[in-house]
């Protein structure tokens, strides 16, 4: 009887030691994303965009990222790397490049693993940076392209709708506004 109990418990404080529990708020990851990073040097990640697809057969989980150097570089479809990382202990197992003919990545392996484990760190959903230095973060499942919070580098390089879809909470970070 008590083993159906703790078990039960024990997993829930693995999912949110690891930074994969859901039980908290989207203002609270955020308030503590904030916290944490809000001074963080994001320049690594200059047109690079990071998000957590799902999980693969044997439950790892498969982070996408895409290189923005690259993508301009390739005429066809958008060149993708497959990242598989151990759900449990947050290694990475295996690197997959899943490009186009033609098309050559740009990043190491070894800046691969270290633009991911940074990734995993700030414990979002998604992290996008774009070539002007703005930063987007994402921290439910939505679009792939829609930030819940945004670092604004360079304002005039932004969508025209950007201001009625975000209020400032620090400095340069702006949050989406709450929906009705």
């Amino acid at each position: 009887m008590t083993q159906r109990l703790i078990v039960p418990l024990v997993v829930a404080w693995l999912a949110t030691a690891a930074g994969l529990s859901s039980c908290t708020s989207a203002a609270d990851r955020q308030e503590a994303f904030l916290a944490h990073h809000a001074h963080d040097n994001f320049a690594p990640f200059r047109q690079v965009s990071l998000f957590i697809r799902g999980s693969d057969a044997a439950g790892n989980t498969v982070i996408v990222l895409t290189d923005g150097r690259v993508a301009a570089a390739c005429s066809a479809e958008t060149p993708l790397t497959l990242i598989i990382v151990a759900t449990t202990t947050r290694q990475i197992r295996r690197i997959e490049h899943a490009f186009p003919a033609g098309c050559v990545p740009q990043m190491t392996e070894p800046q691969i693993r270290q633009l991911t484990a940074a990734f995993l760190r700030y414990r979002v959903q998604r992290l996008r940076v774009d070539g002007n230095g703005n930063v987007f973060v994402g921290f439910a499942r939505r679009g792939l392209l829609q930030a819940d919070l945004v670092y604004v580098n360079e304002p005039a390089r932004l969508d025209e709708y950007f201001y009625t879809d975000f209020a400032p909470v620090a400095g340069k970070w702006y949050a989406r506004k709450p929906t009705d």
